[in-house]
């Protein structure tokens, strides 16, 4: 085989896509996903020492979106891993969203 012909059989099996520009996007949405949760952090701890409560919304905007990048990635790779840590993130976005509506409701 030639050099080119192997060039073309990658770009066959990576659908024309550049593999740095992926590695690339995921690099870029692991660094997002630290500062979300480093932000949300921040916002929940000004929150309980100022207002002296739980921002749940914040909370439960970020499990939701962890939640559906793991389903995501677990309906692509499969993998068992993937799901438990799926349904944990699912099940943290549900309280959240519960302690979230309850606060506005100021039941809670």
């Amino acid at each position: 085989m030639e050099k080119n012909e192997i060039l073309e059989m990658a770009k066959k099996d990576n659908k024309n896509l550049d593999v740095a520009d992926i590695e690339a996007q995921k690099s870029g949405a692991y660094i997002g996903y630290f500062v979300l949760g480093i932000s949300i952090l921040i916002v929940t701890i000004v929150d309980r020492l100022v207002l002296n409560m739980f921002d749940f919304g914040a909370i439960a905007a970020c499990l939701l979106m962890m939640f559906t990048a793991f389903l995501a990635k677990y309906i692509k790779l499969r993998k068992k891993h993937e799901l438990f840590v799926t349904l944990i993130y699912g099940a943290g976005a549900i309280f959240g969203l519960v302690c979230w509506i309850l606060q506005l409701c100021k039941v809670w």
